[in-house]
């Protein structure tokens, strides 16, 4: 675990190296396991970051430390819920209790104001329960819905993801549901919602400048647009050519005639990946998340 200090200077560094600056997400497992959680928070909402918390559903999660949250600057907040009732979600997550918690602990979020995201996996299993779990979250207050779609790794082996045709059907009734509902609808590892999106508004009589002007057409847009040079941020390093330690040549050809993926390369010859990145003045910094193995 990253020391207050060592964490709140990368805060610092990523306000000042970006422009415009980043959002912060606080994530986990469960961030509330950080005793200076709020400490953090406070530090990045001084330093004009905005800040989320995606905490876990447990008794650490009381109206309290909400209330606290809010006051250290928290701007929103998500929770999980893979089951409109809680034998199925606790049938997900595998935790007797975690749906009232969740319902607990997301009541105390709006309650206090702050804007409130469900996120729901989507896979065979969960399905034919989205209907009602929109209701669900109608009824919670959330102000977006983000359906998560599977992808098998990890403990997610032991679900079902969708079949291209059921994730087609799924996505074209999301999209049906917009307007209808009092949350906005997002996606996760499914980009292809926006052009089921475009598709419908194309079908509705939309002409290209209608659709470029709607919000999906902004957000494509977006990622087009040029910005001017910001004077504040700092100029990204040089890339280096780093010289290969000794003997790396011969590593490499006995990797080669191995067969051994190229990807697995860095396995058998440990440090050249990271003294290369070091070279470049390249570095990452995650807040609170743990590695995916």
């Amino acid at each position: 675990m990253c020391s207050s200090s060592s964490t709140g200077t990368a805060l610092g560094s990523s306000s000042t190296a970006i422009a415009p600056p980043p959002h912060v997400i606080f994530t986990g497992g469960d961030p509330l396991k950080r005793p200076d959680l709020g400490a953090l928070v406070r530090e990045a909402a001084g330093l004009g970051l905005g800040v989320s918390v995606a905490p876990s559903a447990t008794t650490r999660l009381t109206a309290d430390v909400v209330g606290e949250l809010k006051a250290a600057g928290v701007e929103a907040m998500s929770m999980s819920l893979d089951g409109a009732t809680a034998a199925r979600h606790d049938g997900i997550r595998g935790v007797p209790g975690c749906f009232d918690m969740t319902l607990r602990a997301a009541g105390s979020i709006v309650a206090a104001g702050i804007p409130l995201q469900i996120n729901t996996l989507v896979c065979r299993e969960t399905v034919d329960d989205l209907e009602a779990i929109a209701a669900l979250v109608a009824g919670i207050g959330a102000r977006r819905w983000s359906l998560f779609f599977l992808i098998a790794v990890g403990r997610g082996r032991v679900l079902t993801p969708l079949s291209a045709a059921e994730a087609e059907r799924t996505l074209e009734w999301a999209a049906s549901q917009a307007g209808r509902r009092p949350f906005v609808t997002s996606t996760t590892e499914a980009p292809h919602y926006r052009r089921i999106v475009v598709q419908r508004l194309r079908r509705a009589g939309r002409s290209v400048e209608q659709i470029r002007r709607s919000p999906v057409g902004r957000g494509f847009a977006a990622r087009r647009r040029e910005r001017a040079p910001d004077p504040r941020r700092r100029p990204l390093p040089r890339r280096s050519r780093v010289p290969r330690p000794a003997g790396a040549r011969d590593v490499s050809r006995a990797l080669r005639r191995l067969r051994v993926p190229r990807p697995l390369w860095r396995l058998a010859r440990p440090g050249m990946g990271d003294d290369r990145r070091r070279a470049r003045g390249g570095s990452a910094v995650r807040v609170g998340e743990r590695r995916r193995r």
